[in-house]
């Protein structure tokens, strides 16, 4: 599975796409601590996600992206919390 890299300045944080169409709070919370603390951190790939899921995510400190535009990346000294695009919503 090939990694997903941001550079920021002189600074590389890799994520290692997980992908889930459902995944359960406990699932969540288990990929949200599996993190390697090296800069390799899980990112949650999914179709599309309630608010709620938002807001776990932020509390959990998980990063996911969805079909729909919304982004959460979160590590040392950097945040990025993007909401979905207007437009139409994907079906699925």
């Amino acid at each position: 599975m090939p990694w997903v890299k941001l550079r920021l300045d002189n600074r590389l944080i890799r994520f290692k796409p997980v992908y889930s169409l459902s995944p359960s709070r406990a699932e969540l919370q288990a990929l949200a601590e599996s993190s390697s603390g090296g800069g390799e951190l899980p990112l949650l790939v999914h179709r599309g996600c309630r608010l709620a899921f938002w807001s776990f995510a932020g509390i959990i400190s998980l990063c996911a992206v969805d079909l729909n535009g919304r982004a959460y990346l979160r590590a040392g000294g950097l945040l990025i919390e993007r909401r979905a695009q207007p437009g139409p919503r994907l079906p699925f």
